[in-house]
């Protein structure tokens, strides 16, 4: 009864298929369909895969797969390195009387992305799946390779389409697993990878190890090699991207290429460091850095041709390790019979680097022992060159103990040598210090520089003949000497009772200096007073005095002081001009760029001609601060032509100068020169500047609400010095400003139009003729300007 059932049921199944069929294309048809009643455990489908590749992003959801030109692949299939998406197919019949749990494994762990869609034909549904390097935390199941994990219902249709980003030579070999098969084969993965990368690690910490023991470099380039060596199978098996996401995502997928070329150079490096092969002058050095500058090479490429990358990266790792073979064979014959092990050990490994080739290539069919070749081929060479390391390790220790023992019979024939050496050291340095002894009192007699030493109760040790002048010199005291008491010194000199507390000091340790300063012939002298403690096995046992006559470096040290002051002085004054020219300068200029772009677009003459004012105005602004500049730089830099200077003609000059002046036709000037024949000599260019400026201010901020504007200049000759008064009864200035309107860029009134420099020039060039400058003012009243210059010849 239940077989009837079941063929019944069957019958249904395959009508349901036929109607949907008839309800889809005939392309279908085409399509192989994988039965899980054919499942045991594992079931090997590569050729049950469909693929097409394209370069357009095609939405899964909506992808019209039954007219897609699908063409069946085999299980040597392999697609290069590729910026064209690939897209597989493949179909899945739940023939069974049972829902089941299957996994599809796609066998190559280094695509870099997978996302598919799982539909039901039955019920219409659609599940979505994730793997791949670039999925992370997003795969489907988290393991080493590509599997995904299918619910399927018991007698449903299904197509697994999944698109496929492939960043390096990639193989589509695939198998469905039960749980139970697929549980098995996981187990036995990670069992046999555990012990793989578990051996690698335990040999990098190993050569780390001796590399800081050692410090031999060929054990680090060994550790860095087989590290980015492990990186590289790890592509392989998948557990790169397994266990080091973030290194798969730095690269974009391309890791393997550049961990390939990182092996590669520090493979090459170790054997050249190793064979000690170090100058250029050797064929097998140049062929090594051939290789070296190869892989860097590849690494360029990795951003612009991954392909070429791949090729280069490949043909030097099938091409380093015979070389390295061959170089270790050459060695070999020369003497060095432990290097057989090496011989081996890249001899086995270039094996399987070209049987790993081959694979790469599909060359050869794909199993269990082509896949993981390398690791097969590594794990081997790795062991020998173990044995090869161990055996340099314990030859080096011999040397070392070899050496050892010549040391100690060296140690004791140099310390026979060393008593010899000491007897004679001892004899001779006596003789030494006798002769030192006399060359320290000669060097100490003949010293510019006082000295003397005393005991803890200040007893004078020793002394010479400076620190003898120098007490005489300041108490006559003519028995200063060796035995003298000092305390008696200190206290019958009264400007040295100070020095006992400092003395007192220095007995308890310190180091004491302090300055002096005594008269001698009405001149200052200075002194530098050092006291420091001598010391005997720890203890104090004395004062050492010495006394510098520091007067010369006195004089220059005052001397700069006041040079320093004068240049801070100067740089404050240069911070602000280049403040206020800059300020000044860009005023007019920005005025001028204003009024001429109006100028452009202004067609009403009568404010043409108004723009045009304005320029002038803005450019006799500029004109005037750039005068003043001048002023101001030949002050500072130009040297006093010292003449014969008739003053009455330059106020005349000066006066004559501002006729034209708009101020001038409102302001009433009265000149008084009371000169007595008097003859004054000094810079009339600089008189010109300061009387310039001061007349010119008058006349500028006279006030125009006063019925009798005027302004007052009286010249005279007093005491053979030449006095000029300005007086205006003008704006005046408030008490606020009266002290700053001699600092560069002031200005006191908001009205004023200047630069802010005349005053300043003025102060600056009276200074300059040594001259005396005041100022008497009051807001409203009016200002009084006094100057005073003396005759310069």
């Amino acid at each position: 009864m239940e077989f009837k059932y079941f063929r019944v049921k069957r019958a249904f199944f395959y009508i349901s298929i036929i109607l949907f069929i008839f309800k889809g294309t005939a392309s279908a048809a085409s399509i192989d369909t994988i039965y899980l009643s054919d499942l045991n455990k594992k079931l090997i489908v590569a050729d049950d895969i469909h693929v097409f590749q394209s370069t357009r992003d095609i939405d899964l959801n909506k992808i019209d797969y039954r007219n897609q030109k699908w063409k069946n692949i085999d299980s040597i299939f392999q697609s290069k390195p590729t910026e064209l998406y690939t897209y597989i197919l493949i179909s899945i019949n739940n023939d069974t009387d049972l829902d089941k749990e299957v996994f599809f494994d796609l066998d190559d762990p280094s695509i870099y992305d997978v996302y598919g869609i799982l539909i039901d034909h039955n019920t219409g549904e659609k599940i979505d799946y994730r793997s791949g390097l670039a999925a992370g935390k997003l795969k489907n199941t988290n393991n080493t390779d590509n599997a995904f994990k299918f619910q399927l219902s018991e007698g449903h249709q299904y197509t697994f389409i999944a698109k496929l980003t492939l960043k390096n030579f990639t193989s589509l070999s695939s198998e469905l697993y039960s749980v139970e098969g697929y549980s098995n084969e996981t187990s036995i993965h990670f069992l046999i990878f555990g012990i793989y990368y578990g051996l690698i690690t335990a040999i990098i910490i190993y050569a780390l190890f001796f590399y800081i023991s050692s410090g031999f470099r060929w054990f680090l380039y060994f550790a860095i090699a087989t590290f980015f060596f492990s990186i590289v199978t790890g592509a392989y098996d998948g557990f790169t991207g397994f266990l080091l996401p973030w290194f798969v995502k730095l690269f974009n997928g391309y890791h393997d290429l550049v961990s390939g070329g990182l092996s590669n150079i520090f493979t090459l490096l170790f054997a050249a460091s190793f064979l000690g092969i170090k100058s250029f002058k050797n064929n097998f050095f140049k062929v090594f850095a051939f290789l070296i500058a190869a892989n860097l090479l590849s690494f360029i490429f990795y951003f612009f041709i991954p392909d070429v990358g791949f090729y280069i990266v490949i043909s030097n790792a099938i091409i380093g390790a015979p070389l390295i073979t061959a170089t270790s064979i050459y060695y070999y014959k020369k003497g060095d019979k432990s290097l057989i092990y090496l011989v081996l050990a890249y001899l086995i490994f270039s094996i399987f680097i070209f049987i790993s080739a081959l694979y790469l290539f599909r060359a050869i069919p794909a199993n269990k022992f082509t896949y993981y070749s390398l690791h097969i081929g590594y794990t081997i060479h790795l062991l020998f060159l173990s044995v090869v390391l161990i055996e340099r390790i314990r030859s080096i220790r011999k040397e070392v103990d070899q050496q050892k023992i010549l040391n100690a019979i060296n140690e004791r024939k140099m310390f026979e040598r060393f008593n010899q050496d000491l007897e004679d050291t001892v004899n001779t340095r006596t003789q030494d210090l006798a002769i030192k002894e006399v060359n320290l009192r000669t060097i100490l007699e003949n010293n510019d520089i006082g000295i003397w030493l005393t005991n803890t109760q200040l007893r004078v040790i020793e002394c010479n003949h400076k620190a003898k002048e120098f007490i005489y010199h300041l108490n006559k005291y003519v028995n200063f000497g060796i035995d003298t008491n000092l305390n008696e010194v200190l206290h019958d000199i009264p400007v040295m009772n100070s020095w006992f507390k400092r003395y007192e000091n220095a007995l308890n340790g310190q180091e004491i200096t302090f300055e002096y300063s005594y008269n001698i012939k009405g001149e200052t002298r200075y002194l530098e007073v050092q006291l420091f403690p001598i010391l005997a096995s720890g203890n104090v046992s004395g004062v050492a005095t010495f006394l510098n006559d520091i007067t010369d470096h006195k004089i220059k040290e005052n001397t700069l002081e006041k040079t320093n002051n004068e240049l801070s002085r100067v740089n404050s004054e240069l911070d602000k001009f280049v403040y206020g020219a800059s300020h000044d300068l860009k005023a007019p200029l920005g005025s001028l760029k204003g009024l001429i772009y109006l100028l452009k677009h202004e067609t009403d003459q009568s404010a043409i001609d108004e723009y045009f004012s304005r320029m002038e105005g803005s450019i006799d602004r500029m004109e005037s601060f750039i005068k003043d500049l001048v002023n101001y730089s030949r002050n500072s830099r130009a040297e006093l032509v010292i003449e014969e200077v008739e003053p009455e003609k330059i106020v005349n000059e000066i006066i004559e100068n501002l006729r034209y002046n708009e101020d001038y036709k409102n302001v009433t000037l009265d000149t008084r020169f009371n000169l007595n024949d008097g003859t004054i000599y000094s810079d009339i260019n600089r008189i010109k500047v300061i009387l310039s400026n001061i007349i010119g201010n008058a006349l500028k901020y006279h006030d125009p609400e006063k019925v009798n504007p005027h302004v007052k200049i009286c010249v005279s000759m007093i005491d053979n010095k030449l006095k000029v008064v300005v007086e205006d009864n003008g704006l005046g200035i408030d008490e606020e400003h009266k002290n700053k309107i001699f600092d560069m860029f002031y200005r006191a009134h908001d009205s004023s139009e200047g630069t802010g420099l005349g005053l300043f020039i003025v102060k600056e060039t009276v200074e300059k003729l040594d001259g005396e400058l005041s100022l008497n003012t009051k807001a409203g009243e009016g200002s009084k300007f006094t100057i005073l210059l003396p005759n310069l010849r």
